[in-house]
Order: C-alpha cells, then structure tokens, then sequence
C-alpha cells in the first residue's frame, strides 16, 4: 500500500509538471500573437519560430500526458498509440497555421500532417479488418454448429459457407475503399472475383454430374422396361 501510495504520488508530481508546463504555453502562445503584428520582418520570423518551438513543446507534454495515461492502466496500448497520433497531427495544424498557406514552411507542416493522418488510416482499416475476421469466423462457427445439431445438411452447410467467404471479401473490398486503400480495395476485389468464379464453376460442374447420372438412371431403367417388354412378348408368343 505504501508504495502504492509512493508512485500515485509521483505519478500526480509527473501530471501535475505536464498541465503547468501547458499552461505556460498557452501563455507564451498568446502573448506572441498579441506582439506579432508590432514586428519587423527579422523579428516576426523570429517570434513565429518561438511560437512553433512551444507548439513543439506542448505536443511533447501532450505525449508525455498520453504515456502517463497508457502507464498507469487508464489506457490500453490501441487508445494509447491512437492518441500519439491524435496529438501529433493536432500539432502539426497548429504549427501550419503560423503561417500563410501556400509558403514553404506551410506546406512543410500540412505535408507531416497529411503523414500522420495516412498512418490514423492505416491503423483504422487494419483494426476495421480485424473485426471483419471476427464476424466472419464467429457467422462460420454459427454455421457449422447448426450442421452439427443436423439442423441443416451437407449441402446446405457448404452453401451457407460459400455466401459468408463471398460477402466478407466484398466487405473487406469496401472497408479498403473507405480508407483510400486502393491497392488492397483491388486486391479484395480481385479475390472476391476469383471466389465467385470458382463457385459458379463448381455449381456447373455439380449440375452436370447431376444430369449425367440422372440420364443414366433414366437410360438404364429404360433399357429394362424394354427388355422386360422383349421377353413378356417372347414368353407371349412362345405360348
């Protein structure tokens, strides 16, 4: 308990240093804005620079906070990585926003932003897609339960099956989309078709199994019925 007690202490001490530290920075922030037309030119790019560095510092304290959060339990490491972009993105409007767009120093700033913001979509797709697997192995178990039970047969488990693979390769298609993916959106896409090719193929191929036994049965029974007529004639005649 005491120990407990020990880093709950210095774990506020830590918190307590971040919120003074941004407190100060808003400050410093401000009071830059309000002298910043009073400038010269030399001066202003000077003052700008100041004001990015506390942007910088501030991000870093949000980070520190972030950490903080994912150290003592309050976060799990998905939230915790989330939130480092959040605050990295965030930081980098700021930071854009000191300047006029179109210059250099803006594109400089909104070109990370649109960075990090590439990376919050990669993260999203890939946790989106995750779950997709989910729900699908979860729809697949459903299934072969129920085939289990002998609530439905062979045929119609495999059916069943064949239509959950088909729909979530064309979910997983649009999730990419969603997210601008478009080199994985053509790679589901592409699988969706190869599925969906090979299905109708093998729904050919059990047709025409069907229909060639179906023929033969006929057939045969046929050429009995005949052969049967043959010999009740010949018994007929024979009489």
């Amino acid at each position: 308990e005491a120990g407990s007690l020990v880093a709950d202490a210095h774990a506020l001490t830590v918190l307590g240093g971040v919120i003074g530290s941004l407190v100060g920075i808003v400050f410093v922030g401000l009071a830059g804005k309000a002298k910043e037309d009073e400038l010269p030119e030399e001066e202003k790019k000077k003052e700008l620079e100041k004001r990015r560095k506390a942007i910088e510092e501030e991000t870093k304290a949000e980070k520190i906070m972030a950490e903080w959060r994912y150290r003592i339990g309050l976060d799990d490491y998905t939230t915790y990585q989330n939130a480092l972009l959040d605050i990295e993105e965030k930081g980098y409007e700021k930071q854009k926003n000191l300047y006029e767009e179109g210059t250099v120093e803006w594109r400089e700033m909104e070109n990370k932003r649109l960075e990090v913001l590439e990376k919050k979509h990669g993260q999203e797709q890939e946790k989106s897609l995750k779950e997709l697997d989910a729900e699908e192995k979860k729809e697949i178990a459903a299934t072969e339960e129920k085939y289990l039970k002998m609530e439905t047969t062979t045929e119609e488990k495999e059916e069943e099956l064949n239509k959950i693979k088909l729909k979530y390769l064309k979910k997983r298609q649009e999730t990419a989309e969603r997210y601008g993916d478009k080199e994985k959106a053509a790679d589901f896409l592409a699988q969706y078709q190869e599925e969906s090719d090979k299905q109708l193929k093998e729904k050919r191929e059990k047709f025409m199994q069907e229909w060639q036994e179906l023929t033969e049965k006929y057939v045969t029974e046929t050429e009995k019925e005949t052969m049967t007529a043959e010999l009740a004639a010949a018994e007929k005649l024979a009489n």
